[in-house]
């Protein structure tokens, strides 16, 4: 009886070290090839360097349509240019028709979505402008071709799927000297879409 007893506690213990060293065995394979852990980003970036955008500001305060085309030099450089028609009968618009060329400098920006953030802007407007809005006294009448150049800071966000939006507010100074007219505003709430 006595060695029947030795023999399964040989048989346990025999059992309970082979368990053992397959546990540890195990334990130490696993600590010798270490687990790779792959984390992924997703680049945010929006392709395309052309965009189109609507001052819907123009649009629903002086019943003007106001469309801009941009070309994105690069993450903090653009030009483009902005066209204005008045679908009024001229009474509440500077402009009964403009083209607006300009160049801008986007800053603190970032360069992954590329030509947004803080801007400055310099721009020009060519175009017939409206007496009647201008003169106080309405002697003057009818429109009277324009051009100036000016300035103009603001700022454009961006999304993942290249749909913009953006604030913007500068002043230009007439070229063509008149005593009823020597400066004009421009400025507006855009959004737009880039491709």
């Amino acid at each position: 009886m006595k060695n029947a007893l030795l023999s399964n506690r040989k048989t346990y213990i025999i059992s309970f070290c082979i368990s053992i060293f397959f546990l540890s065995s195990t334990i130490l394979n696993a600590q010798e090839t270490p687990m790779k852990v792959e984390i992924v980003t997703k680049k945010a970036e929006v392709n395309g360097k052309t965009e189109f955008r609507l001052n819907g500001l123009d649009l629903l305060s002086t019943a003007t349509l106001n469309v801009n085309f941009e070309r994105i030099v690069n993450h903090s450089e653009a030009f483009g240019i902005g066209m204005l028609i008045s679908l009024g009968d001229g009474s509440i618009s500077e402009y009964v028709f403009s083209i607006d060329p300009y160049y801008r400098f986007y800053f603190l920006n970032r360069k992954d979505y590329g030509a947004s953030g803080f801007f400055v802007e310099a721009f020009s407007s060519i175009g017939l402008f409206n007496d009647n809005y201008i003169s106080y006294d309405n002697v003057d009448s009818g429109t009277t071709f324009q051009t100036s150049l000016g300035i103009a800071v603001g700022k454009k966000w961006i999304n993942e799927s290249g749909f913009t939006f953006e604030v913007f507010c500068g002043f230009g100074r007439f070229l063509i000297s008149s005593s009823n007219i020597g400066a004009h505003a421009r400025g507006g709430m855009s959004i737009g879409k880039r491709f």
